[in-house]
């Protein structure tokens, strides 16, 4: 609960005695939406009983008018808001869904969770609770739909495949960028992108793949760090041995060279052998 007692008159008059929080919320952000000080950073939990009263003690004249408005809400069960979870993703979500009519409030107490947020908003809107019911449930179907989008999975399990993406997304894509904050983890990229206006799934996929393919790129670099190509004349016997002793192992052709090398290497007498061979063979 953000109120704390004693309950300030006026604001009894307005919202009776002991008022739910769901009716502070609602004067509140009234009393916020139509204070014209500039400076609204008094607005904070343990201060609005106090700024509220004064707003209605130099103003008497808006308490029947609050009263008015107030009783006449249609007020849905708070069973239609317990989805909204305040979670970092879905709340930038809903602040960029619009209410369907211009008498909606567009102010809302910056301070409080997405669900007094919205409960605030839809309590105010001038609407019935039919109308607000079915706006709710919309809602809910439309965040469902979100998240059962599965084209962003590929994320979640390294977030080096994130800043990647905001690393590749910045270099390659027309996409806009408010700010130079990269994405820290994957719900911060999942935010960008629930905003980030792409109209079909193809532009999404396009870029998802475009993503991918560098993250490959960049683990085949790692994985041969410290190697260089070189291209060989083998004649077709020793390529046959080579594709034979590959499959024999199960390892790589390269990887067949590299051991060859290094036991020689270390051993040494294979070559000297092998060449000693030759010229006797020439020799004859």
């Amino acid at each position: 609960m953000y109120y704390s007692k004693p309950v300030h008159p006026l604001i009894e008059k307005v919202i009776g005695k002991n008022p739910k929080k769901r009716h502070e919320l609602i004067l509140w952000t009234i009393m916020y939406q139509i204070d014209s000080t500039p400076n609204k950073s008094a607005y904070w939990p343990g201060n609005l009983n106090n700024i509220t009263e004064n707003l209605l003690y130099n103003n008497p004249n808006l308490i029947p008018a609050l009263q008015t408005r107030i009783s006449q809400l249609s007020l849905v069960d708070t069973s239609h808001f317990k989805w909204i979870d305040n979670s970092k993703r879905q709340s930038s979500w809903i602040s960029r869904r619009p209410l369907p009519q211009s008498q909606a409030p567009e102010t809302s107490l910056p301070w409080t969770p997405m669900q007094d947020q919205i409960t605030a908003k839809i309590d105010l809107w001038q609407a019935t609770g039919y109308e607000k019911e079915l706006f709710l449930k919309q809602l809910k179907m439309d965040w469902e739909a979100t998240l059962s989008n599965t084209q962003f999975d590929w994320f979640k399990d390294d977030n080096r495949k994130v800043k990647l993406a905001w690393n590749w997304l910045k270099k390659n894509s027309k996409l806009p960028f408010y700010g130079d904050i990269p994405f820290e983890d994957y719900e911060d990229m999942m935010i960008y992108f629930d905003g980030a206006q792409l109209h079909t799934g193809e532009a999404i996929n396009d870029y998802i793949s475009k993503i991918k393919a560098r993250w490959s790129q960049n683990k085949y670099r790692e994985k041969n760090t410290g190697k260089t190509q070189k291209n060989f004349m083998l004649s077709n016997e020793t390529i046959s041995n080579l594709e034979e002793l590959s499959k024999f192992h199960d390892v790589s052709k390269a990887r067949i060279i590299e051991i060859l090398v290094e036991i020689e290497s270390i051993k040494g007498g294979h070559i000297d052998e092998k060449l000693a061979r030759s010229k006797l063979l020439k020799g004859t």
